[in-house]
């Protein structure tokens, strides 16, 4: 019965003919819309199978190839088959199934593999070596020079070779076969005597062979239990293990409290509640499997310090799969922890030194927050910048303004700053004329000695911001919370607010121009659209932040545990329910959006608008296509030099469009500065390149010559506000700054 239900579960056999399949080379990058063709040999049956082997750009997603059969002169499409070919590091096969096809004898047949544009992914194809009996392949119909195309032309027939050559169906069907066929021989009455009679024998072989070692291993132990107090202290009962709690509060107070400007203290609430209930359930369960509580406070600890200690330790080396690691180390957890059933593995010293040192650990982070929090209160008093503070007279001098200009004579006022946007010839192959010509053809200045005073986004902008120099030059948290203070509250916005503007500020989706406190309106966007609202203290999506598993806190925290191995997320790409952060493609879309209509904002009006581009990631190519995962490599698009400079040509041609639709809404020509945070930084922060700024200037009135050729961005609206308002700010010595990396 057994052997007849194994044969009739046997798949035909996969007969392989014309195989060449020794990879030496591949044919490619073949980009959308291009194809690759190869005369396929003469084949004297049915055509349903062809095998091929291929792989897309790593990291850059899937590419779709549209495999085609060609046949005579006409090159009629006989088949067709969609496959998606993965982004791998090495070729991998892929079976194109075809309707079964007959050839026609005498006629060219040809095999067509182009790849869609679907997506913007390409593909290489493996070849083999050269042959004078074949053809080589060609890439849109132009000889390559490579061996021909690897692949085989499978046919279907009947026998045992399916378990060598056949497709995944027919493989797991004869594993299926194999597998009932041993089911039913085993289930036989007198196979099952034998394999009984087989496996006492064996243990019996085995206690013996093992018996030396096992009496070894008895006697050492007894020898060390032997040296152990026969005695439990009658405190031991209550004798408390906190450090396998303390272990991961450790572990999330330390990410908190080094990315306090990137994410909101409250995400952390759910992830910690959770954490501290697997660990009280984890403690609890080897309490009752080691019916020990020494035990289970040491397993439980050496869990969690494995757990949250190894996205530190992670070293990623191709092609190593730690998660195999993560699978050998359950068996091996488990073995040890069978081996500590009932043992008494810490000591009263021991435990204390562990409760204590946990505490001390914890108290680590929390005084790195006490510290921020202290300098953050400390640096209140200097919120509303310098000049408000030394320059007496510069309120009454603003009230004296706004009295001589009446509302509907103030000209709206756009401050709009590109993040990491770098000067025309910074680097000296960075061409960007064409760009700089159509700025000019409509009334723009283009400086070409721009600098800015910082090469770091941070210190740039909030000194622009507040038209001073940062005297803070680490990089500590303290600092970081410091400045979000100080660009928060920055003096250009209460100067424009109290010259009659309503202050409209435009959220980059980044921590420290995301809102303002001063704004009249605030402008984000999220999926649910664009979202314009006065400033609130409280966060409005509080509740739904805390309770979201997937918020900026716990993505980017978890990328620090062994989750990493098994979720992949860039917690900055992640989006919430109000808004989306800002490497999020769709949030640099809704910006320009927003910016081509915010001329129709009723007022006066004062726009500050953060870009956060052509910063990485590169998320667009000069076209406009979206890169599939985190960002255009630069081998994406052979006729630019990089993917940053094929993400700035698409920030070119917006950028035209919004200050097109600006000056086509407005009724009075308005004052805009566009200008960059800094330059590029390939070269490092000290270089000068990383101060070489692109800065342009639409000035009413043709004002051009206000701006002089050493001017940093410290000084550019103290000259602007001087000229058009009269506020009579002292210029400050144009510095430039160039720190740390």
């Amino acid at each position: 019965m057994s052997i007849g239900l194994l044969s009739s579960l046997l798949p035909r056999t996969s007969l392989i003919s014309h195989s060449r399949t020794e990879i030496v080379d591949a044919v490619g990058p073949v980009w959308p819309e291009a194809s690759v063709e190869q005369v396929i040999d003469p084949w004297p049956s049915t055509i349903s199978e062809v095998r091929i082997w291929a792989a897309a750009q790593f990291e850059r997603g899937e590419a779709p190839v549209v495999a085609a059969l060609l046949q005579g002169p006409d090159r009629e499409i006989v088949r067709q088959f969609y496959v998606k070919i993965h982004a791998t590091k090495t070729l991998q096969p892929y079976v194109l199934w075809f309707e079964p096809y007959e050839p026609i004898a005498g006629e060219e047949l040809i095999l067509q593999l182009w790849v869609s544009n679907e997506r913007s992914n390409y593909a290489i194809f493996g070849t083999t070596d050269h042959r004078s009996d074949r053809t080589g392949p060609t890439l849109n119909l132009n000889p390559t020079g490579h061996g021909s195309l690897a692949y085989e032309m499978i046919w279907r027939g009947d026998g045992w070779r399916a378990a060598l050559d056949g497709a995944p169906p027919e493989a797991l069907r004869l594993a299926g076969g194999i597998a009932a066929g041993a089911l039913a021989a085993l289930l036989q009455p007198r196979v099952l005597r034998a394999l009984r009679k087989l496996a006492r024998k064996a243990g019996a072989a085995m206690r013996f062979a093992v018996s030396p070692i096992d009496g070894a291993l008895r006697r050492a132990w007894r020898g060390l239990a032997a040296q152990q107090p026969r005695t439990t202290p009658p405190s031991s009962g209550r004798a408390l293990y906190v450090f396998p709690w303390l272990i991961p509060g450790f572990a999330v107070l330390h990410y908190l409290a080094n990315n306090l400007t990137l994410v909101r203290a409250y995400e952390a609430i759910t992830i910690s509640v959770i954490i501290m209930a697997a660990v009280t359930v984890l403690f609890i369960a080897f309490r009752f499997l080691l019916q020990s509580t020494p035990a289970a406070a040491a397993f439980t600890g050496l869990l969690g310090i494995a757990f949250f200690a190894y996205g530190h330790v992670y070293v990623d080396q191709p092609p190593a799969d730690h998660r195999l690691l993560f699978g050998l180390g359950i068996p091996l957890a488990l073995g040890i922890a069978m081996l500590l059933r009932g043992r008494t593995v810490i000591t009263p010293p021991v435990r204390r030194f562990l409760n204590l040192g946990s505490v001390v650990l914890l108290a680590l982070p929390v005084a790195q927050l006490a510290l921020v929090a202290l300098s953050a209160v400390s640096s209140e008093s200097s919120n509303r910048g310098t000049a408000s503070l030394t320059d007496l007279g510069l309120d009454q001098r603003i009230q004296e303004a706004r009295a001589s200009t009446p509302p509907e004579e103030l000209r709206d006022i756009y401050f709009i700053i590109l993040d990491e946007y770098p000067r025309s010839g910074s680097p000296p192959t960075f061409d960007n004329t064409e760009f700089i010509q159509k700025m000019e053809s409509r009334g723009f200045y283009v400086d070409p000695y721009a600098r800015s005073n910082y090469p770091r986004s941070r210190w740039s902008i909030t000194s622009a911001l507040n038209m001073e120099y940062i005297d803070l030059y680490d990089s500590s948290q303290a600092t970081a919370v410091q400045l979000f203070k100080r660009a928060s509250n920055h003096l250009l916005g209460r100067v424009a607010r109290d010259l009659g503007y309503t202050y409209v500020h435009v959220s980059s989706g980044w921590s420290l121009t995301s809102t303002n406190p001063q704004a009249d309106l605030v402008v984000s966007f999220g999926p649910s659209g664009r979202i314009v609202s006065g400033y609130v203290d409280e966060d409005p999506c509080i509740f739904e932040r805390i309770v979201d598993l997937t918020n900026v806190f716990t993505t980017g925290f978890l990328q620090t545990t062994i989750v990493k191995e098994f979720v992949s997320a860039d917690p900055l790409f992640h989006t919430d329910a109000c808004a989306y952060f800002w490497k999020h493609p769709s949030h640099a879309l809704e910006w320009l959006e927003f910016m081509k209509d915010s001329a129709s904002i009723d007022g006066p009006k004062f726009v500050f608008a953060h870009f956060l581009k052509p910063h990485s990631p590169f998320s667009f190519d000069r076209h406009g296509n979206i890169a599939p995962g985190s960002g255009w490599s630069d081998d994406h698009d052979p006729t630019v030099e990089s993917a940053f400079y094929g993400q700035l040509l698409w920030v070119n041609d917006r950028l035209i469009e919004v200050v097109d639709a600006i000056l086509a809404d407005s009724e009075e020509q308005p004052i805009i500065v566009i200008m960059g945070d800094h330059g590029s930084r390939d070269s490092g922060y000290e270089h000068p390149m990383a101060t070489d700024i692109f800065a342009a200037y639409l000035l009413p009135d043709g004002h051009s010559e206000l701006i002089y050729p050493s001017m940093t961005p410290v000084n550019t609206f103290r000259v602007l506000l001087n000229h058009y308002f009269a506020l009579d700010f002292e210029l400050l010595e144009d510095k430039v700054y160039r720190f740390w990396e």
